[in-house]
């Protein structure tokens, strides 16, 4: 058999291919993880800022040509935070304005959720209709 220095040496080589393909199948599956998934971002603007993130990697990878890809990055970079600003604002007048109609109606408890919300205190990971 082989000995223990040996046996730890292809058994660690074992988990470490058996950990690159679980990776690698879960990055072809599940796509790569993305760190905050804020509500108000549009569905629409992920793409875009996909292609922010390649750019921002290619100018990392390439040492010449540098300014000309800076300046497609700031492009890029200035029209997604744009997009996002206007989705934001868009999120936040929808609450608004389901903040307005529960004050007409009445309705507390909906009302001080949706104020929560829009400060930042309420910390609910489930999105539970108001």
């Amino acid at each position: 058999m082989y000995e223990a220095g040996k046996l730890a040496q292809v058994l660690s080589e074992i988990n470490r291919h058996n950990l690159h393909v679980l990776s690698e199948t879960g990055k072809t599956t599940l796509g790569k993880k993305r760190r905050n998934i804020k509500k108000w971002i549009s569905q629409e603007e992920w793409p875009k800022i996909e292609e922010r993130n390649n750019i921002r990697k290619k100018i990392l990878a390439t040492k010449s040509g540098r300014l000309k890809q800076q300046q497609t990055y700031r492009e890029a970079d200035r029209a997604v935070k744009q997009l996002v600003k206007r989705d934001k604002e868009k999120h936040l007048e929808d609450m608004s304005a389901r903040e307005k109609e529960a004050a007409h109606k009445g309705d507390q408890r909906t009302l001080y959720k949706i104020t929560q919300q829009v400060c930042g205190k309420l910390r609910n990971n489930i999105e539970a209709p108001i």
